[in-house]
């Protein structure tokens, strides 16, 4: 079970000019930091409302954020590792209709909190300016 998002460089304009000016592997350290910080939010945000028994499933869900050279597209997700053993993260989130059990829905809500473009472009915009400050192009 994941939330996946995925933002097109074309979507926001402002840190779009900045972007371009830069070159290509800049641009994209750009986007996924930003991508990764944002993630980072999503994934804090659905561990605060996941449910409680044990807590493997709080500590279960996890950020990666990678990208795609053809089309330059980041893509980053927020998800519910296996490998600390839960097997359940979907019924939590959807519910069972079997063990008349009812929808939790902690990790879409936590997406729909922030999914908001302008949040993604503030945490690129910090990204770029921290780029900037080690390029030494700005103070």
């Amino acid at each position: 079970m994941s939330v996946r998002l995925e933002v097109d460089k074309t979507s926001f304009s402002i840190v779009n000019k900045r972007l371009k000016k830069l070159g290509y592997k800049v641009r994209q350290n750009v986007m996924r930091k930003g991508m990764r910080r944002f993630t980072a939010v999503i994934r804090n945000r659905a561990r605060e409302l996941a449910p409680v028994r044990t807590g493997n499933l709080k500590k279960s869900i996890t950020s990666k954020t990678s990208s795609r050279a053809k089309t330059g597209m980041i893509i980053g997700r927020v998800f519910i590792s296996r490998k600390r053993g839960v097997h359940y993260g979907h019924i939590q989130e959807y519910g069972s209709f079997v063990r008349k059990q009812p929808a939790r829905r902690f990790m879409t809500r936590a997406f729909e909190e922030f999914n908001d473009e302008d949040l993604f472009g503030h945490f690129v915009n910090a990204a770029l300016n921290e780029e900037l400050q080690k390029m030494g192009l700005k103070k």
